[in-house]
C-alpha cells in the first residue's frame, strides 16, 4: 500500500517533519516533529507544530503515532505538545536508554531522571510492527549516526531520519558518542536492499552545491546509483575512511545542548524549580571533545595474555592523531576496565597504537587537555565508556 505523505520543512534547522496517512482512512502518524527554539533568547515557539496540527484538523485525520527516528541533536521535539492536542502514542527506538544514560551523566541529571525510556509510550526493537488504520509499519534498527536510530517502513515509504540524505548530499555524520561509520554503512546497505521503487524520505536537506531547491524524497534506486557517499557500489573501507575524515572537520550542531536535554526526555523540558521556572544546563568542557581516532581492528598477532585481544586506535584527527598514546592505556568497555601497553613515542601526528583489552567493538576515541599535564597528554573517551592513559 502507498501511504499519503505530507512534508513540513523547517528552514531554521533544515529538518523535515512528516505526516503519513492511511489512504483508505483517517489514521495518520507524525514523524520527527519540531518545537521552535531561539537559542539566543531561550524562547520556545509552536508554529511548526501548529502547522502540523492545522493540517491534521483540516484533513480530518486521527493521530495514531508520534514517532522519533532518534534523539535529535539539531532541533527540539514537539512530541508532548502534539500529543496533548492530537493524542496518539510517542515511539522511539529502545536504545534511547543508552542515550539517556550517557547524557544523563553529561548534564548531571541525578537519580530523579529516569534512564529507562519511560518518557515514551513505545520502545521499538528491530522487527517490531505498529499499525495505523489499514497500514502496517515495520521497524528497522539502523544505527550509525546514533545507537538509537530507527527507520520506519510504512507501505512503500521508508523514513530514514538522519541515516541517509539526498543522493547529492550523501550520508549522516557518525562522530556523536555511540556513532559508528561501520555501523552506518551496514545500516545503509539494509535500507538499499529494499525494493528499488521504495520511496525514501530523509530527515534533513541542506541543498547540495549546484541544487537550488530543497528536496527530501528519493528512491532506493536513485540512492544506489547516485549517492555520493555510498552509491555505485562503494565498499565499506572506502566509505569509513571518507566518513571519518569528513566528520573530523565538522563542528558541533548549534542546538546540541538544549536539544539533547529536551529530546532525551521525550520532548519535555527539565523539571521547573520551586518558582516554576525552567532552566537548561550548559555543561562546561563536557562536549569540548576533539576526535582523535577509532578502534580500528583486532590484531591477533599481539596478544598480551590469555583471553585478551589487541585492538588498534588509529589517529584520524586533523593535525592531531593520538595524543599521549605512549605507556599503559586503560580502556573501559561495558563498565569494566582493561589495561594494556602501548609502544612509547607515539604523541601527535597520524599514528597507529595497539591497546590490549579483553572485549572490543567499533568505537570512537576522543581527547581533551587536562590542566597540569603536558599538551600531548589527555583523557580519551570512546563511544562506549572511557579510555585514558595511566600515569
Amino acid at each position: 500500500m502507498t501511504p499519503d505523505v505530507q512534508a513540513f520543512f523547517d528552514t531554521v534547522t533544515n529538518t523535515v517533519s512528516y505526516v503519513v496517512q492511511d489512504p483508505a482512512g483517517r489514521a495518520c502518524a507524525i514523524i520527527d516533529s519540531i518545537l521552535d527554539f531561539d537559542h539566543a533568547s531561550g524562547r520556545t515557539g509552536t508554529k511548526s507544530a501548529d502547522d502540523i496540527i492545522a493540517y491534521i484538523h483540516d484533513n480530518d485525520l486521527s493521530t495514531e503515532w508520534i514517532l522519533e527516528s532518534h534523539v535529535h541533536a539539531d532541533h527540539l521535539s514537539a512530541a508532548p505538545y502534539l500529543q496533548d492536542h492530537l493524542g496518539g502514542k510517542v515511539g522511539i527506538g529502545k536504545n534511547i536508554t543508552v542515550v539517556q544514560d550517557r547524557f544523563g551523566k553529561v548534564f548531571n541529571e541525578g537519580t530523579e531522571f529516569q534512564r529507562d525510556g519511560s518518557q515514551f509510550d513505545a520502545l521499538f526493537e528491530e522487527g517490531d510492527r505498529f499499525h495505523m488504520g489499514q497500514l502496517c509499519g515495520d521497524v528497522m534498527h539502523t544505527p550509525g549516526h546514533t545507537p538509537a536510530c530507527m527507520t520506519y517502513l510504512i507501505g512503500d515509504a521508508a523514513f530514514v531520519g538522519d541515516t541517509l540524505f539526498m543522493p547529492d548530499f550523501g550520508t549522516a555524520r557518525c562522530d556523536f558518542p555511540g556513532g559508528s561509520s561501520t555501523h552506518l554503512y551496514h545500516s545503509i546497505q539494509r535500507i538499499l536492499s529494499l525494493p528499488d521503487d521504495t520511496r525514501i524520505f530523509v530527515g534533513h536537506d541542506y541543498k547540495a552545491p549546484g541544487r537550488t531547491e530543497f528536496a527530501w524524497e528519493t528512491t532506493v534506486r536513485e540512492q544506489k546509483a547516485l549517492n555520493v557517499h555510498v552509491g555505485a557500489g562503494r565498499g565499506i573501507a572506502e566509505f569509513v575512511e571518507m566518513r571519518d575524515a569528513r566528520d573530523a572537520t565538522l563542528s558541533m550542531p548549534r542546538l546540541i545542548l538544549p536539544a539533547l536535554q529536551v529530546n532525551m526526555r521525550g520532548g519535555r523540558m527539565p523539571p521547573p524549580d520551586s518558582q516554576g521556572d525552567v532552566f537548561l544546563k550548559v555543561p562546561l568542557n563536557k562536549l569540548w571533545l576533539w576526535r582523535i581516532g577509532r578502534i580500528d581492528r583486532m590484531e591477533r598477532s599481539w596478544i598480551p595474555g590469555p583471553g585478551a585481544a589487541a585492538v588498534w586506535l588509529r589517529g584520524a584527527g586533523a593535525g592531531g592523531g593520538i595524543m599521549g598514546a605512549s605507556g599503559t592505556i586503560g580502556v573501559r568497555w561495558r563498565s569494566r576496565w582493561f589495561s594494556g601497553r602501548a609502544p612509547g613515542g607515539v604523541s601527535g601526528g597520524l599514528s597507529d597504537m595497539p591497546v590490549a583489552i579483553h572485549q572490543t567493538n567499533e568505537a570512537r576515541a576522543w581527547t581533551k587537555p587536562i590542566p597540569g599535564r603536558e599538551a600531548n597528554r589527555g583523557t580519551m573517551h570512546d563511544a562506549c565508556e572511557d579510555a585514558w592513559p595511566f600515569g
